[in-house]
C-alpha cells in the first residue's frame, strides 16, 4: 500500500509520456520506469527517498507514492505532470509553430522541482553524446544511489554527500575527465545553496545555477527549460539546437549562431523553451547530409 496518494483532474487534451519524457536520462534510467500510460519516478526529496507513481486513468490521474519523501512527492507531482502549465497562453503569430502547438497540445512542461538530481544529469550531458551522459548516469545512480522504496526495483541518486566522497578514480572509470568529476563533486558539496534556487525568480536562478566553476549559461538554462518547466530557457553553445530551430522556423538548413538563433527565437518570448520542446515533439530536425557520429550537446561544456 502506497504512503500517500491523490487523484488529479486529466485535462481533456493530455499526453502523460510526451509530458515527462525530457525527466528521464536515457532508457535504461534506473530511476525511471515507463509503460503504457503510466510512470514511475524515484528521487531524493527534500524529506528524503521517494517513488511516485502516476497512472493515466482517462478521466483523471492517480498518483501515489512511497518513501520518507512520500508527500513531498505528492505535493510536487502536479508540477511534475505539467498540470499547472497552460499551453492556451501560447498564441504564435507563426503558421508552423501555431499548428504545431494545436497537433501537440498534450505535451505540458514538466517541473520536476529538483535542482540537485537535474544538474548532475546535465553536467553529464556537457560535451558528450546522449548515450554516453545516459549510460553514466546510469553507472552513478547503481554505484552510488540507494534503492528506491515502492513497488519496483528502481533507485534513487546518489544523495549530495555521496557524490561528494565518490573518489576520483571512480569518475574515470566512467571516463570523465578531472574538469567534469570536480563540478560534480562541487554540486554534491554545495546541494543545498543550490536547492535555493528553486524559490527564486528567473534571474536568481540563473545567477546560482552558475555560481561554481563548471556551470555555466548552457547548463542553467538546459536545467530550467528541460527539468524546471521554465518556458523561455534557451541554451546557448549548443552544437543542435541553432540549426533545429533555423530549419523549423525557415526550412533554412545551414550552420547558425547562438547570436542568430536569439534572434530567431526572440518573437516567441517567454515561450522560447516551449518551441524548443513542440518541435522536439514533431520529430524536425535538419536532413543529414552523411552518416556522422552523434555528437555531445554542449558544445562549450558548461
Amino acid at each position: 500500500m502506497a504512503d500517500a496518494s491523490a487523484r488529479f483532474d486529466r485535462p481533456e487534451t493530455y499526453g502523460l509520456w510526451d509530458t515527462v519524457r525530457f525527466q528521464r536520462t536515457g532508457g535504461r534510467d534506473p530511476t525511471f520506469k515507463a509503460r503504457d500510460r503510466e510512470v514511475f519516478r524515484a528521487w531524493l526529496t527534500p524529506d528524503g527517498p521517494a517513488t511516485l507513481h502516476v497512472r493515466d486513468r482517462v478521466d483523471h490521474l492517480r498518483a501515489q507514492a512511497w518513501g520518507p519523501g512520500a508527500d513531498a512527492a505528492i505535493a510536487q507531482a502536479p508540477r511534475f505532470l505539467g498540470l499547472h502549465d497552460d499551453p492556451d497562453a501560447f498564441q504564435p503569430a507563426h503558421d508552423k509553430i501555431a499548428r504545431l502547438a494545436e497537433v501537440h497540445r498534450g505535451v505540458r512542461l514538466s517541473d520536476n522541482g529538483d535542482v540537485y538530481g537535474s544538474l548532475v544529469r546535465v553536467v553529464l550531458q556537457q560535451l558528450w553524446t546522449w548515450m554516453e551522459a545516459a549510460s553514466t548516469w546510469r553507472r552513478l545512480v547503481e554505484a552510488r544511489g540507494e534503492p528506491a522504496p515502492g513497488p519496483l526495483p528502481l533507485r534513487v541518486p546518489p544523495t549530495p554527500a555521496a557524490l561528494a566522497a565518490t573518489p576520483s578514480w571512480m569518475f574515470q572509470r566512467w571516463g570523465l575527465g578531472e574538469r567534469r568529476a570536480r563540478t560534480l563533486v562541487l554540486v554534491g558539496r554545495h546541494a543545498e545553496r543550490l536547492r535555493e534556487a528553486y524559490a527564486m525568480d528567473r534571474p536568481g536562478r540563473l545567477r546560482r545555477l552558475q555560481a561554481l566553476p563548471g556551470l555555466g549559461p548552457w547548463t542553467a538554462e538546459s536545467v530550467l527549460g528541460m527539468h524546471l518547466g521554465d518556458p523561455d530557457a534557451l541554451p546557448p553553445g549548443d552544437v543542435h539546437l541553432p540549426r533545429t530551430l533555423r530549419y523549423a522556423l525557415t526550412g533554412e538548413d545551414r550552420a547558425t549562431t547562438d547570436d542568430e538563433m536569439f534572434a530567431l527565437a526572440e518573437p516567441f518570448r517567454p515561450h522560447r523553451f516551449r518551441v524548443m520542446r513542440l518541435v522536439y515533439a514533431a520529430n524536425i530536425e535538419p536532413p543529414r547530409t552523411s552518416p556522422k557520429r552523434e555528437v555531445g550537446r554542449g558544445r562549450r561544456g558548461a
